[in-house]
């Protein structure tokens, strides 16, 4: 536009083929609008098929520039310059999102099945005494089940976080309740058997 080019041309122009599907979008709009249609029109309609808010606010801004006749390279700079830092807000957003679901994951698969082994192995370790704490204490059979079924719901619970984490929406996270149950279920299973015998003996 600072060369002289009106804005059809300019945008059709800077329509390459990385930014694809958008710029096929744009060069067969542009293409109509040089016939009959208004260009306008053409600039609200191009995100139609392209669903961004970020898109739609941008073009709706360049119609209004177009329409009240504004500094157009001044309004398209500021444009820029905000979805850029919009860009670089949103990755770090995404960053701090990929770091709370890390630590629900290390949590449910590592942190919590170690923290029940060793409470199982301390009840199966206290029930040998012959003392009224052992008379008392739950059955080991009872508490492995217990154990069970609390790590599959919050297994559950954790992908429905996950979810929100991600998309916003709970039940787009139910993809990854099984997978997050099985491995949490064999962490417990390695801890109980395999890794408790190294530091606990008895």
């Amino acid at each position: 536009i600072r060369a002289g080019m009106s804005p059809l041309i300019a945008l059709r122009t800077a329509a390459r083929p990385e930014f694809s599907p958008l710029s096929e979008e744009i060069k067969y709009l542009t293409k109509r609008s040089m016939g009959v249609g208004s260009f306008t029109e053409t600039l609200l309609s191009l995100g139609k098929d392209i669903k961004s808010v970020l898109l739609d606010r941008t073009l709706a801004l360049f119609a209004t520039g177009i329409i009240s006749g504004g500094n157009l390279p001044l309004m398209l700079d500021s444009v820029a310059t905000d979805v850029r830092e919009t860009q670089r807000m949103q990755q770090q957003l995404l960053a701090g999102v990929n770091i709370y679901i890390i630590f629900i994951i290390f949590t449910i698969i590592v942190g919590m099945p170690a923290l029940f082994a060793v409470s199982l192995k301390y009840l199966e370790l206290t029930v040998t005494f012959p003392t009224p704490l052992a008379q008392s204490a739950l059955s080991p059979v009872f508490m492995e089940q217990l154990v069970v079924f609390t790590i599959t719901i919050t297994a559950i619970i954790a992908s429905l976080l996950i979810g929100v984490a991600k998309t916003g929406k709970e039940l787009s996270g139910l993809k990854y309740a099984v997978p997050i149950t099985l491995l949490a279920l064999t962490s417990f299973v390695l801890i109980r058997f395999f890794l408790l015998p190294f530091f606990l003996p008895l």
